[in-house]
């Protein structure tokens, strides 16, 4: 196995606790055999940013250097209209075309897949949360460790230790609180 070349950011994953990172690695790579780099000599992989997930995308190209082609407008050229192979020309470039389309290069299939994902993670999410709640019913009352410092998290992190009062200031201590 062999890795392919890499383009973008030096870590593909990272683990954030209340909004600040707090650790970074490279966990996600792409690699293939002889057989398919012999087959796509020129791929490269692509790190894109993941907006719902702590892994960045990784975008494979199988053929990068198709992308700086440069699109010019079609000019039918009459002197075509003499020539014997103008029929299966056309529709060779017609048969291309179709295979193109149905191999997702439409703007419309990107965004009815978006909408697919987007579903799927809240079905994910919702099974995830009935999971945690299942857990919690089934082991919540055992008397654990594990959920006797879970409650004392939870309180710590509710503990209300101060007020701001109508000027703005800090009020820390009970008699403060009070007035």
């Amino acid at each position: 196995m062999t890795k392919s070349g890499y383009t973008g950011s030096l870590f593909t994953w990272y683990m954030k606790r209340n909004s600040q990172v707090v650790a970074k690695q490279r966990l996600d790579r792409a690699v293939g055999n002889s057989r398919w780099f012999l087959r796509f000599p020129e791929c490269s992989v692509q790190s894109l940013v993941a907006s719902v997930s702590d892994h960045d995308l990784l975008l494979l190209d199988t053929s990068p250097d198709s992308q700086h082609t440069v699109c010019h407008r079609f000019r039918f050229n009459n002197a075509w209209l003499q020539d014997a192979n103008l029929e299966a020309v056309v529709v060779a470039g017609w048969r291309c075309e179709g295979e193109e389309r149905r191999a997702g290069t439409d703007g419309g299939d990107l965004d009815r897949l978006q909408a697919e994902w987007n579903l799927l993670l809240e079905e994910d999410e919702v099974r995830r949360l009935q999971q945690a709640k299942l857990f919690w019913a089934q082991y919540g009352d055992m008397n654990s460790k594990y959920f006797h410092a879970h409650i004392k998290g939870r309180r710590k992190n509710n503990l209300i230790t101060g007020l701001k009062n109508a000027t703005g200031g800090w009020c820390r201590d009970r008699d403060g609180m009070h007035g």
